[in-house]
């Protein structure tokens, strides 16, 4: 039987020399004759550039916030004068409630501390402007008779009853009357003369000719022609609607509604529909729709009998001379203006108004309406 030798071999632990022998491990002492090398980490120039970016706009937000926060505490704290040499906040005088935008009240002081009496000074007044609280629901009431100078800047828009009270009367107004004009053809029948090209092929609505001039009064009559109309409000809308057209292309003027004439029975007897009982009813929309666009009524049917004589009109519809002068006086007489700051009806002198370039009365037509 053959023996197996085991060869057993001892590994003894070597323990280092100290607990703080770190010779084992690869450090900057491992190897001595390759000291370190200590290296530097460059910035790049985008690195700078972000970097300047961020601190200016760190910078301008300082500034703004610094600035706005200064304006606020200033129109915080800042006083305002008032009247009696005092001051106070804005917040004192908006509370109080005791503004006047139309006057500014000044006081003074005497050598001895007392005051003296205020001096008011009054903003300008608009001439044209109405009255305070004028009631709109009733019809314009009767002023200190004007001059025919009170026309100059004024533009009459109508059927062939206008065109008789420029022609007879000679009333120095520009002239947007035709015969057979009504309410609707006012804003949709081109058939007046350019007054910037008078005689040229182009033709103008009612509405587009009272664009041609600043008018300060314009003065309307229809109704006639409406008479026959099936439906009262369409008369009524659409003359609301012409309202409308005018003020927003004359904003400061003047509008003056006026009234239908009273008929005669010669033309009742050839139109039945002519009858001033529809005149009547008709006359009584006109007003509540004046008042509903806040223009002023004229009731110049008042001026003259019902039904209309014969001695004022061959036809029952249209006035001669006469009665022309007597519509003419009525609008005249009936006037609303305002002067040196009066907020009522006023005598001013009409000569006083400035003029407008006007264009002469047509002829007189020969049709009805």
């Amino acid at each position: 039987m053959q023996e197996k030798k085991i060869t057993i071999t001892y590994v003894e632990d070597v323990p280092l020399t100290t607990s703080d022998d770190t010779s084992w491990i690869a450090g900057p002492n491992r190897y001595p004759s390759h000291p370190p090398v200590k290296r530097r980490r460059k910035l790049s120039p985008r690195t700078f550039i972000t970097l300047a970016l961020m601190l200016l706009a760190l910078g301008t937000g300082a500034l703004i916030y610094t600035i706005s926060s200064r304006d606020t505490n200033a129109a915080e704290e800042d006083p305002v004068p008032v009247s009696n040499g005092e001051t106070s906040t804005p917040s004192d005088s908006s509370a109080s409630g005791q503004t006047d935008s139309s006057a500014e009240e000044t006081t003074t002081l005497s050598e001895d501390g007392s005051e003296e009496s205020a001096e008011t000074v009054l903003d300008e007044t608009d001439p044209y402007a109405p009255p305070k609280n004028y009631d709109y629901s009733s019809p314009v009431p009767e002023s200190a008779p004007q001059g025919e100078s009170w026309f100059t800047d004024s533009v009459f828009v109508g059927n062939s009853q206008t065109q008789g009270l420029l022609l007879y009367t000679g009333i120095p107004a520009a002239s947007c009357a035709d015969v057979g004009l009504t309410v609707e053809t006012a804003k949709s029948l081109a058939e007046f003369d350019d007054p910037e090209n008078p005689g040229g092929e182009e033709k103008l609505t009612a509405l587009d000719y009272l664009q041609k001039a600043d008018y300060k009064k314009v003065y309307l009559l229809f109704g006639i022609n409406e008479l026959g109309w099936v439906n009262e409000d369409a008369f009524i809308n659409q003359y609301a609607d012409l309202i409308e057209a005018i003020q927003t292309s004359h904003p400061d003027a003047q509008i003056y509604v006026q009234s239908i004439l009273p008929v005669g029975q010669k033309a009742t007897q050839e139109k039945s529909y002519l009858t001033n009982d529809r005149i009547a009813e008709f006359n009584g929309k006109l007003q509540n729709m004046a008042a509903d666009q806040k223009v002023y009524y004229l009731d110049v049917a008042s001026a003259f009998p019902t039904p209309l004589s014969e001695e004022l009109s061959n036809d029952g519809v249209h006035l001669i001379k006469s009665g022309c002068e007597t519509w003419r006086d009525y609008i005249l007489s009936h006037c609303i203006y305002q002067s040196d700051g009066e907020t009522s009806l006023s005598s001013a002198p009409s000569e006083s108004l400035p003029p407008v370039s006007v264009t002469e009365a047509p002829t007189l037509p020969k049709k009805e309406g």
